[in-house]
Formats: C-alpha cells, structure tokens, sequence
C-alpha cells in the first residue's frame, strides 16, 4: 500500500519508479504491472472503501464523483494514510475490503 501511494507521488516513470522499488528491496519481485493491478483492485472497491472511511470518521474529506479513477484512488489512499497506517487500516477492516488475493 506504501508503494502504491508512493507510485502517485513519484518524479519518475513507473518503470523507473519500479526499477527503483526493486534495487530498495531485492527479495521483492515487483512489476509497474502490479501497481496497475493492485491500483484497478482498489478503484473496482472504492465505494466500499470510501463507506468505511466515512464510518470510521464521519469528517473524512472523500474525492467527488466526477474526478478521473486515478485521482479517486490517489485521494482515498491519502484518506488512509491521513487517518492510520496502511497497515492498521487494513488490521481495522470489519471484512477484507482491501483483500489482494483473487
């Protein structure tokens, strides 16, 4: 999840954001085609996940409807990161919302 909000934020290509990735942490096979997979993964379950960030803090700022998919995504994963870490966001879950597995 880190990655992945780091991937908006980045100077560079997403391969050489990758690249980068890669020589960070070695034992870590990762691919820009996993960040678009897990990116559409996370746009697929924005509405649930924008109704649980609005349950878990009614004040949570949630992007509109009319901004672009990658923008919604970029902006939920801001809310979490505002909120917690990815980490305990995910510990949180009443139900695997954020599930990356098939």
């Amino acid at each position: 999840m880190d990655i992945l909000h780091q991937s908006f934020s980045r100077d560079t290509s997403l391969d050489v954001f990758c690249s980068e990735i890669r020589n960070k942490f070695p034992n870590l096979s990762f691919f820009r085609q996993h960040i678009r997979f897990y990116l559409n993964r996370i746009a697929k379950k924005l509405n649930t996940i924008k109704m649980y960030l609005r349950d878990i803090n009614i004040k949570v700022k949630l992007p509109c409807s009319e901004a672009a998919s990658g923008e919604k995504v970029r902006d939920v994963l801001d809310n979490i990161k505002a909120f917690c870490s990815f980490s305990e966001f995910i510990t949180k879950q009443n139900k695997a919302i954020l599930s990356f597995s098939y």
